[in-house]
């Protein structure tokens, strides 16, 4: 056998070699997020990923988005969305998102960030808004199954969240009001 023949043959077994390669890759991620895979069950094994909130959470009253992830180590990756109203509102609306890649999800995020910018956080952050916006008022179609996406994730102890309308400022008293009340 020449060597140009060789060299074919090589070429051609490194480039089904490769193929071969790929398909496996598609089949694991199809396979990951496949509406059977993607059970809350199975969804909830999965390690947490990115979280995200509108920058004003912290803010007396905010309406901000929220988002956490959980991701499958093939690249398959679950969403709830979340559109808090710590004001009067509560939680006006929820949705769970599965078998996303990371373009569709940094597509959710670009269109979240048209109405408030967004800025990373912790799961514990966005679970502490959910829970004192979830006590607000009555909750949106799609809120139990995006809230359990928590899982057993602990609220960030360090939150206060600020719900409700602002106080009124204080005034300050002049030395007239403290001398006669």
């Amino acid at each position: 056998m020449s060597d140009k023949k060789r060299q074919k043959t090589r070429e051609k077994k490194k480039a089904k070699r490769a193929t071969k390669q790929k398909t496996r890759r598609v089949r694991n991620l199809n396979a990951a997020t496949s509406t059977q895979a993607t059970s809350l069950r199975t969804i909830l094994g999965w390690p947490l990923g990115e979280a995200w909130i509108g920058q004003d959470w912290h803010e007396q009253g905010a309406r901000v988005p929220a988002l956490i992830t959980r991701a499958h180590p093939s690249g398959g990756i679950a969403a709830a969305v979340f559109d808090l109203d710590l004001e009067s509102d509560g939680v006006v609306r929820a949705a769970l998102l599965v078998g996303l890649d990371d373009n569709e999800l940094h597509h959710r995020l670009a269109e979240l960030s048209e109405t408030s910018p967004m800025v990373e956080t912790t799961a514990g952050v966005v679970l502490a808004c959910v829970e004192a916006a979830a006590g607000l008022d009555e909750l949106p179609a799609g809120f139990a199954d995006a809230r359990a996406m928590f899982g057993e994730l602990e609220l960030d102890g360090s939150v206060e969240i600020l719900t409700g309308t602002p106080p009124e400022p204080k005034r300050k008293k002049g030395l007239f009001a403290r001398l006669f009340g």
